[in-house]
């Protein structure tokens, strides 16, 4: 029992450590491809979709998710759904470019990584989630949120479709900015987790060794109530 506690506190401080080498040396936030390796400029006005969040859109995310009292996206996702058509056409500084979008998530970046939402007690009425069946057998009300792009979104897209983060939605200017903030808390982060690997693996050593527990009274050395 003791050989599988002492595995999981070092297993767990290994992870840890790794976590911290990689801020440590790759940072917080992936770094913006330069303009050369970028296409960058306004999503053009073409067909667009009805969305039950704001104005309608080029291409996006909705989702239905439980509310919660946090002005947050955090509930339980029940159903999420891409529309419209990925392929968008980007107005650059050298004229019009059609690039093909992946889906919306990890690979985009938004300044404020939070979608724009509302909160309803019926989606009953409302484009594209009133349809969906399923969703009457969960309790109102619901938090319904869109990750979308719209005719004159600027995007700054990487030319490289393996990018980690191909899609920022924004300038690049305010995208920099945002890294830069990102940023600022890398070392204490570092510190943080470097200080929780060296906890966990020092624990690992105590339980190895038998000396884990020997701070802790046994029942008989307890004092009498």
């Amino acid at each position: 029992m003791k050989s599988a506690f002492a595995l999981v506190l070092a297993s767990l401080g290994i992870a840890i450590g790794a976590l911290a080498a990689h801020v440590a040396i790759r940072g917080a936030e992936p770094p913006i491809p330069p303009p050369s390796a970028t296409y960058e400029g306004e999503v053009v006005a073409g067909p667009t979709t009805t969305s039950p969040v704001g104005e309608p859109f080029a291409y996006g995310e909705i989702r239905v998710q439980d509310a919660d009292d946090s002005e947050e996206i955090k509930g339980t996702i029940h159903w999420r759904g891409t529309f419209g058509s990925p392929n968008v056409v980007l107005h650059t500084s050298t004229g019009n470019r059609r690039i093909h979008l992946p889906p919306p998530g990890p690979r985009w970046r938004t300044l404020d990584q939070v979608a724009e939402s509302r909160v309803v007690a019926s989606l009953e009425g409302l484009p594209i989630v009133g349809s969906v069946d399923h969703l009457d057998r969960i309790t109102p009300p619901y938090r319904v949120s869109a990750l979308v792009l719209r005719a004159g979104d600027h995007l700054v897209v990487a030319k490289d479709p393996q990018t980690s983060v191909r899609v920022y939605v924004g300038t690049r200017a305010d995208h920099v900015a945002f890294r830069a903030h990102r940023e600022a808390g890398r070392w204490p982060l570092v510190a943080m987790l470097g200080l929780m690997a060296v906890i966990s693996v020092f624990a690992a050593r105590r339980v190895v060794s038998g000396t884990f527990f020997d701070d802790v009274p046994d029942d008989e050395d307890q004092p009498a109530t």
